[in-house]
């Protein structure tokens, strides 16, 4: 059922991955409620069925006429001591409310990349398997980027010991992650805030919320961060109304959690851990529907 304890009437090809149920009295996303059905060895879900879409949407008409008698006996009945309601249609329950646009920037390691969404900065470093798993969570966060607010914008930065503005100032459906760059050089931290701080100084309106995402070790870039902690703690930023977050995520178990927690302190930033892309995609969802 929807976390308002109301039936959920839609098809599984019609919930938004990041629409929020409950399901065995725990409140979770749509996204992970499919990884746990996928783990069952007896999952009885099939989620993409393209023909069985067709098929439902032939017999739409008396699957509503069902559910307005089978659906009320069950959830006033058999389902009462669960606090179900019954619904005839929920759709609108579904949508998601769009936001206030926002600037995203992200920094990612290839060793390091970084990612700039419209309001959050996101910094990172990986290879292999870890940069699979980058990957498949930046694509499900920038689609929940879209579903936000259309008008967000992305700018992305791939960092290794070189930093690189791959993608400045797009639309989150307009980004082909797959194009990204994949370094396997060293990781600098100082050079992706340096870039960073350059993007940031181009933004005059909408927040700005940056993320800085690393599964490896690098020196403290005090001179970066002070440059932008005196950019936005400066009049000129202020005058324009934008606010600023950060979000400093270690990716794995070897990541140094000790500057990670000393750059997210210096920054007035919050940290995050995740050890696969589930913990990575949920982490980067749960700051896009923070409100900064």
């Amino acid at each position: 059922m929807l976390e308002n304890n109301e039936a959920s009437v839609a098809r599984c090809e019609d919930v938004n991955d990041f629409n929020r149920m409950k399901f065995n009295g725990k409140i979770m996303s749509w996204l992970e409620f499919k990884e746990q059905m996928k783990k069952k060895g007896n999952n009885p879900w099939i989620f993409d069925d393209i023909i069985e879409t067709r098929k439902d949407e032939e017999i739409k008409e008396k699957f509503n006429i069902a559910w307005s008698v089978i659906g009320r006996r069950s959830c006033e009945d058999v389902y009462k001591d669960s606090g179900i309601k019954y619904i005839p249609y929920n759709k609108t329950v579904l949508q998601i409310k769009e936001d206030n646009p926002k600037n995203y920037i992200s920094l990612i390691d290839s060793s390091g990349i970084i990612i700039f969404l419209f309001r959050v900065i996101y910094l990172g470093s990986m290879r292999g398997q870890r940069w699979k798993e980058l990957c498949q969570s930046l694509k499900k966060t920038l689609q929940r980027a879209q579903e936000q607010n259309p008008k967000n914008k992305v700018t992305i930065i791939n960092f290794s010991d070189q930093a690189i503005i791959e993608v400045e100032d797009r639309e989150p459906g307009s980004i082909n992650i797959d194009a990204l760059s994949f370094q396997n050089s060293g990781t600098n931290f100082e050079t992706a805030f340096a870039k960073g701080f350059e993007i940031i100084k181009r933004i005059r309106s909408n927040d700005i919320i940056l993320l800085f995402m690393t599964d490896g070790y690098a020196s403290y870039p005090s001179n970066s961060l002070n440059l932008i902690k005196n950019y936005i703690k400066g009049s000129g930023f202020k005058s324009m109304n934008i606010k600023f977050g950060f979000h400093a995520i270690g990716f794995h178990s070897n990541s140094d959690s000790d500057i990670l927690k000393q750059i997210a302190t210096a920054m007035e930033g919050a940290t995050h851990f995740a050890q696969d892309e589930v913990s990575l995609t949920q982490t980067y969802i749960e700051i896009l529907n923070r409100k900064e």
